[in-house]
């Protein structure tokens, strides 16, 4: 089987001249929590005001992102790139996130190369819950897939004592 890529004209010309990675320096033990920080920027950045024109979002997503949200089985195919990011964060409406720090070790030297992590937004007022995996290549966003739910929540009793 033969494949032919086609290129628009300049296209070789912006990727010799495209930003390096800037994931490279970072450690191994640092990479989860540099790519969740770099997540909840991206969610942050595209839900205020003057979204079309900052330029550290539009470095750090790129124009052919898959962006999607889902609730249940419905699945909505948002925009690709930073008007995707954009319509995801104003649907997750989050007041808060977490993710989990990482619990393996990965291969040396892979901090560029594709990297995934899930970060939990939480809309603490509308009680929902957001988990969104985002997948980063060159340290820049390619896709970034959320699925919402409703959530409910109280307190309770502690466990006692050591067994």
């Amino acid at each position: 089987m033969l494949t032919l890529t086609l290129l628009a004209p300049g296209a070789m010309a912006r990727s010799a001249t495209a930003t390096p990675c800037d994931l490279a320096q970072i450690r191994d033990a640092d990479l989860d929590d540099a790519l969740g920080r770099r997540s909840v920027e991206i969610i942050s950045r595209a839900g205020r005001v003057g979204w079309e024109t900052d330029a550290r979002l539009k470095h750090l997503v790129t124009p052919t992102a898959t962006i999607s949200i889902g609730t249940n089985d419905v699945v909505l195919i948002l925009e690709p790139g930073v008007a995707g990011s954009h319509r995801l964060a104003k649907t997750v409406n989050a007041d808060s996130y977490r993710y989990r720090d990482m619990t393996y070790v990965r291969v040396p030297d892979t901090a560029c190369r594709l990297q995934k992590i899930t970060v939990m937004f939480t809309d603490t007022i509308r009680k929902r819950e957001t988990k969104v995996d985002f997948a980063y290549v060159e340290g820049r966003l390619v896709s970034a897939s959320g699925q919402q739910q409703p959530y409910s929540e109280g307190p309770m009793e502690r466990s006692e004592g050591k067994d």
